[in-house]
C-alpha cells in the first residue's frame, strides 16, 4: 500500500482571486486588466460573506490613497468578473440578492419604510457609465443621438459628445444618496408607475417610441416592468448625500440643489452591453455561447419632479431612474459600502 503525504497551503484572498482570474483570461480578456490592478495597486483584500443577509462586505487595502489608485480599484471592483470569481470561491449563487439589515426609518412623513442597507445597491450597467473602457462595439456618433431623439420625441437640451457620464464630487454624492433611497426599497420605490405614465413628460407616446424604448430587441426598458419612484424631501436628500443636517449650512443646501438640477436636466448618452434574454431566459447562439446585445439611451440620469403645496412651497421631490439604473439590477449589481468615503479618508480602505 502506497501512502502519499498531502500538503495543504492556504492562499490569501488576493492570491486566490488572481489564480482564478488567470484561468479565465482566454474566455474573459478583461481578466488581464483586473489581475494587473490586483497585483500592482492592491496591498491586501478581504471580505466577509453574510449568508443570512446575502451580503459581501469588502475590505480593500490599496497601496496608497491617491485618486489614481482608488479610481483603478473602483473600476475593476465594479466588474462582474470579480464578483463572479468570489461567488465561485464562496459557492454563492450569482442571483443572490441583498437583504435588509438593522432598523432605520427614513426621516419625514412620506414613508414608513423600516429597511436599511449597509451598502448601496448599484446596477453594473450604472457603474459602467462612469468607468467606460472604450471597448464599445459601436462607435459613438452624433447621428445616433439624432436617430434616438427622432424616434422617441426627446427634446435635446444639450448634445452628448460621447458615451458615459461625468459628475463632479457633489453631483456624485447626491446621486449616490438617491440610490441609497432606491436601495432602501430594493428598487421598488415609494410607488411604481407604468412606463406610459412615467415617460409622458419626456418621450412621445407613439408606436415608434414604444419600439425604441420598450419593445425592440435593444430597447433600454425591455426588461423593466414598472418605473419605481422615490419621494424625498430636500432635507432627506441632504442627509442621504452625507451632509450634516444639524449644521444647517446654506452652502451645503445650495450645492445639493445645484447638483439635483444637473442630474435632472443634463442629458447623457448611456451605453451598455447586456445578456440577451427571451421571456426572461438567456439566449444562446448555435455554438452554445450566450448572446449579448448593445443598448443605448439618451436622457438624464434621473427624472425629477418637484411637488409643491398651494402656496408654492416645496414639499418633496418625485424621482425616477433612467434605464441603466434599473436594467437587470437584481441580477447584475455592485454593493458599494455606504461609508466608503469615510473609509478612504481614514485609510481603512
Amino acid at each position: 500500500m502506497k501512502f502519499t503525504k498531502t500538503y495543504k497551503t492556504q492562499l490569501k484572498v488576493k492570491d486566490a482571486i488572481i489564480l482564478h482570474l488567470q484561468l479565465l483570461i482566454k474566455t474573459r480578456p478583461e481578466a488581464e486588466e483586473v489581475i494587473d490592478v490586483f497585483k500592482n495597486y492592491i496591498k491586501d483584500i478581504k471580505y466577509k460573506y453574510d449568508k443570512e443577509q446575502a451580503i459581501f462586505d469588502w475590505d480593500v487595502i490599496p497601496i496608497n490613497n491617491s485618486t489614481e489608485v482608488i479610481d483603478k480599484i473602483t473600476k475593476v471592483m465594479a466588474l462582474d468578473i470579480v464578483t463572479g470569481v468570489v461567488q465561485f470561491i464562496e459557492g454563492v449563487r450569482p442571483e443572490a440578492t441583498p437583504k435588509p439589515v438593522g432598523s432605520f426609518k427614513r426621516p419625514g412623513h412620506l414613508t414608513d419604510q423600516t429597511l436599511k442597507y449597509r451598502h448601496t445597491k448599484m446596477a453594473i450597467h450604472t457603474v459602467s457609465q462612469f468607468y467606460g473602457d472604450n471597448k464599445q462595439l459601436s462607435i459613438f456618433s452624433d447621428e445616433k443621438i439624432e436617430v434616438f431623439s427622432g424616434a422617441t420625441g426627446l427634446n435635446l437640451t444639450n448634445r452628448p459628445i460621447d458615451y458615459g457620464v461625468a459628475l463632479n464630487q457633489t453631483q456624485r454624492r447626491v446621486f449616490e444618496g438617491i440610490l441609497k433611497a432606491f436601495t432602501d426599497t430594493n428598487y421598488k420605490g415609494d410607488e411604481q408607475k407604468d412606463k406610459a405614465t412615467a415617460f409622458r413628460d419626456v418621450y412621445s407616446l407613439t408606436k415608434t417610441s414604444a419600439k425604441t424604448l420598450i419593445k425592440g430587441d435593444n430597447a433600454p426598458y425591455k426588461n423593466i416592468e414598472t418605473i419605481p419612484v422615490v419621494k424625498l424631501t430636500q432635507a432627506q436628500i441632504i442627509d442621504l448625500s452625507g451632509y450634516d443636517l444639524k449644521a444647517q449650512k446654506q452652502s451645503d443646501k445650495q450645492h445639493v440643489i445645484e447638483a439635483l438640477s444637473f442630474l435632472a436636466t443634463n442629458q447623457f448618452c448611456f451605453y451598455w452591453i447586456r445578456l440577451k434574454t427571451d421571456k426572461g431566459k438567456p439566449v444562446k447562439d448555435k455554438g452554445g455561447d450566450y448572446v449579448k446585445e448593445e443598448v443605448m439611451e439618451v436622457g438624464t440620469l434621473l427624472r425629477i419632479k418637484t411637488v409643491r403645496d398651494q402656496t408654492g412651497i416645496l414639499q418633496y421631490y418625485e424621482i425616477q431612474p433612467s434605464a441603466p439604473l434599473l436594467d437587470q439590477v437584481n441580477n447584475y449589481f455592485l454593493l458599494v459600502p455606504n461609508n466608503w468615503r469615510d473609509e478612504v479618508k481614514t485609510n481603512n480602505w
